[in-house]
């Protein structure tokens, strides 16, 4: 039995070596949906990941990442159709990140439904996703057929929206609507605050959050170093981040949510969440995001 299964792209991350002049890049394991798989497993909690990749050396380097950490990667497909997909990362000299996406649509958007498993979702405790999968009609498909059976057997659902929107290529009206589709899904929701002024043009205050969100959702909103907001049933506190170095912010939002399902799973589930467990678990994603962002790569 699973407590977490992620789905979603499974990509590798070309970080590079030196920030001014660069010269080389190093290949790492990336993709939301595994970074968040990772960081949960090596924390203890037993996760899986359903997606596709390339039967590529690419594909092989992220398989082997994912097994020596552990987690469950029964339902990765490969594909000799598609590639593996590549982002090329660009450091600021803050250590601030850009993304380029390279084979695009890559392998993972073209899982398929017949593929979603219900013996396998039914086991576990929470299914998590982001917009990435939703883009292409059939991985959209498979998503929204891995969350129907997670809501037939009572799994939690939990949604970051992860906005990439050099994949959408321009069209960023249209990215609003469709991302903003799939909150109506989720119990778990988190979203940085960049995030949450381009869909729904709003700031982390409580008049706007009572807005968009159902008072049963539990909203987390990430705000970089200055660290989070959280909301539920009514409550509604700001908890400060931690000051640390920065070398690279890619996977900060990941660990973050990692942190977040880890302690969701830990409190077994969220009829136990109190407003004092909720601000525990707000300064435990702060302080996991604040740890990835003091070395290079995503997990």
């Amino acid at each position: 039995m699973l407590d977490v299964i992620t789905i979603g792209e499974i990509l590798a991350d070309f970080v590079p070596e030196r920030r001014q002049c660069v010269f080389k890049y190093e290949l790492r394991p990336g993709g939301a949906p595994s970074n968040v798989a990772v960081n949960l497993s090596r924390w203890g909690i037993k996760s899986g990941i359903i997606s596709k990749i390339g039967d590529d050396f690419v594909g092989n380097f992220l398989l082997k990442f994912l097994k020596e950490n552990n987690v469950d990667i029964k339902y990765v497909y490969k594909t000799s159709e598609h590639k593996t997909g590549l982002v090329f990362v660009y450091l600021d000299k803050k250590g601030e990140r850009d993304f380029s996406f390279y084979g695009a649509p890559s392998a993972d958007q073209f899982l398929n439904a017949s593929e979603i498993k219900e013996e396998y979702i039914r086991k576990a405790r929470i299914l998590h996703f982001g917009s990435i999968s939703m883009m292409n009609d059939i991985s959209r498909r498979a998503t929204l057929k891995a969350i129907s059976f997670a809501k037939k057997h009572g799994l939690l659902i939990s949604y970051d929206p992860n906005v990439r929107l050099n994949l959408w290529e321009g069209k960023y009206e249209t990215a609003r609507k469709e991302i903003r589709i799939y909150f109506q899904y989720a119990d778990i929701v988190k979203i940085s605050d960049t995030e949450l002024f381009f869909l729904f043009n709003a700031r982390p205050v409580l008049k706007d959050i009572k807005r968009i969100f159902k008072n049963e959702q539990i909203i987390f909103i990430s705000a970089g170093k200055k660290g989070c907001y959280v909301y539920y049933k009514k409550f509604f506190k700001y908890i400060p981040g931690y000051k640390v170095k920065v070398i690279d912010t890619t996977g900060a939002g990941d660990a973050f949510m990692a942190g977040i399902l880890y302690g969701i799973i830990k409190n077994h589930g969220l009829q136990n969440i109190t407003k004092y467990k909720l601000i525990e678990m707000a300064k435990f994603a702060n302080k996991k995001g604040a740890k990835a962002v003091q070395k290079k790569g995503a997990v």
